[in-house]
């Protein structure tokens, strides 16, 4: 999920003059052309795990980030065959799939990596939806309002 302001930002950022390379482009249109919807033949873009997936999680876990900021690394394979590799402070693969998804759509609308990046790794969550705690001796709790 990327939050309402940083949604914001991206629309209006957004420049289809931005494409790196006629071969991405190509890349990119074939990853929204060959899924249809049966019903609708609208595209469809396939995100997950597996090995057909449009944009594939790769993996998701501890990255280099420090212990203090708790962040996950999300390592994505492309249509394309590039890989993308973001630093994200959401826990939980669920996180990494609603993530994964919103990075997909960006991609297939041509938004320039720099703002899908910053996007991704500023987010840090809804307030009271999994907020991260910091308690005494190194404990962490989370604030979870949702449920």
């Amino acid at each position: 999920m990327i939050g309402r302001s940083s949604f914001e930002k991206i629309l209006s950022e957004y420049d289809e003059k931005r494409l790196k390379s006629a071969a991405e482009l190509e890349a990119r249109k074939t990853m929204i052309e060959k899924n249809r919807h049966p019903q609708s033949g609208r595209p469809v873009i396939a995100f997950g795990q597996s090995d057909s997936a449009d944009v594939q999680i790769l993996y998701f876990g501890a990255g280099e980030a420090t212990p203090q900021s708790h962040c996950q690394e999300l390592r994505l394979r492309l249509a394309s065959g590039a890989t993308e590799c973001f630093h994200v402070k959401l826990p939980g693969l669920f996180n990494a799939f609603n993530l994964t998804g919103c990075i997909a759509l960006a991609h297939a609308l041509n938004i320039d990596w720099s703002i899908i990046h910053e996007a991704v790794e500023t987010f840090s969550g809804a307030p009271g939806r999994l907020q991260p705690v910091e308690l005494p001796h190194g404990v962490r709790a989370f604030v979870d309002y949702a449920h």
